[in-house]
């Protein structure tokens, strides 16, 4: 009798067959009449079903899943099933503590450690200076040699902590702003900590307090190696965006520019879209038009779908680089050049549909505007005797031929 125990089996099916019904906690994801599981045995289920279709359309990412005994074991990687199984079979259920020490978390942060011949921009590194600012807390003496081995081992490292990482006090706070956030953040940070080092960008990502770009930046200038695999990293971090980004209308926030950054967060889309400036060219250096053409088509596109939100002084990768660039000697005079090109190629009747206001972020100011759904006429973008009629498809504005417009009217009728 063979006493070998037989490994289960992997049994692959389509991702459409994953289906997700309503169960007396909300809703719960199956395949058949089973309840998918995580690895340890937890159903997933949660009380909002567009969070279970977010998990349900990254399984459909890939060709097919993996069960075994109705476990999922993919996908792996860093996507929305991972941070729900994290949630699950680690914040909640306490386990985070075992092995996220806040002392060694920080010791793998090149910002804090004295390289030769190593440095950061202060680009790189001012959303933790902001970020910090607005804590009230000190940045931490950065001369400090690299500390390379076990700390919990070695008997010089115990009796010399502060001449290797930052004071206690910094870690504790570091902690307590981990602490202070949501299950659903801490899975996120928890995730992103244990696959690519480091903790305070992980962090700022959950508190909407840096950009999706601007981690990815300071990744690979800290960790050489990430510069290999950067559009792992990228892909990586943007689906933390969207897994967080689920959950903002949970989080409070007290300022409107941390609304915003939070928006800056959630990335591009159907009803969001970033333009650097209004009139400068970046690589002209100077005032084109052809700036102003462009985020007039974008708003038009949102006056006749359904509606949306254009950032000027936003960069396409969510940096924020300001307005000031524009060149006008206060915000009024700004949104009066930008009301007088609405008024003049879209229609005055168009300029009471948008909604404008100039938000300053960490120095820097930001012109949100914010455009109605369509409802009743229909806008055109009149410029240089030239008309077009756009709309809004996927993450971007697209001009539709005259042959299109009638049947796009058609089908978008106001109720």
């Amino acid at each position: 009798m063979d006493s070998k125990k037989s490994k289960p089996k992997i049994v692959r099916d389509s991702p459409s067959d994953l289906s997700i019904e309503t169960c007396d906690d909300g809703y719960i994801l199956m395949l058949d009449k089973n309840p998918v599981l995580t690895p340890a045995g937890f159903k997933v289920v949660h009380k909002r079903y567009e969070v279970l279709e977010h998990i349900r359309a990254d399984f459909n990412t890939s060709e097919t899943k993996g069960l075994t005994e109705l476990r999922s074991v993919e996908p792996g990687a860093c996507n929305s099933f991972e941070f729900y199984r994290v949630q699950k079979e680690v914040i909640e259920s306490q386990k985070e503590w075992s092995s996220l020490d806040f002392d060694k978390c920080l010791v793998s942060e090149d910002m804090f450690q004295s390289i030769p011949g190593h440095f950061f921009e202060a680009a790189l590194t001012a959303p933790v200076m902001a970020w910090l600012y607005t804590l009230g807390i000190e940045w931490p003496d950065m001369d400090r040699p690299v500390y390379q081995t076990d700390p919990d081992k070695d008997e010089e490292f115990c009796k010399n902590r502060d001449l290797y990482f930052p004071p206690k006090s910094f870690s504790d706070e570091i902690e307590k702003s981990y602490r202070s956030l949501t299950p659903e953040q801490r899975a996120t940070v928890y995730v992103l900590h244990a696959r690519y080092k480091g903790i305070i960008f992980p962090l700022l990502l959950a508190l909407g307090e840096c950009t999706a770009y601007q981690y990815c930046e300071y990744s690979t200038h800290a960790y050489s190696y990430l510069l290999q695999m950067r559009e792992t990293l990228e892909g990586d971090i943007d689906s933390a965006f969207n897994w967080l980004a689920l959950f903002q209308s949970d989080i409070h926030h007290d300022s409107p520019a941390k609304a915003l950054i939070s928006e800056i967060a959630k990335g591009e889309s159907l009803h969001l879209e970033f333009k650097s400036s209004l009139r400068w060219h970046i690589h002209k250096k100077s005032h084109d038009e052809v700036i102003t053409h462009a985020c007039l088509k974008t708003i038009a596109a949102f006056l006749n779908s359904e509606g949306g939100v254009l950032l000027i002084g936003v960069e396409d990768r969510g940096g924020i680089c300001g307005i000031d660039h524009d060149g006008f000697p206060n915000d009024d005079k700004f949104l009066l050049h930008l009301y007088n090109y609405i008024q003049e190629w879209l229609g005055n009747q168009h300029a009471t549909r948008v909604k404008t206001a100039v938000i300053s972020v960490k120095g820097k100011k930001v012109c949100r505007v914010e455009c109605q759904p369509h409802a009743g006429e229909w806008a055109y973008l009149r410029r240089n005797d030239e008309e077009e009629f756009l709309v809004r498809v996927g993450p971007s504005s697209k001009p539709l031929k005259p042959s299109e417009i009638a049947t796009y009217m058609a089908s978008h009728k106001s109720s």
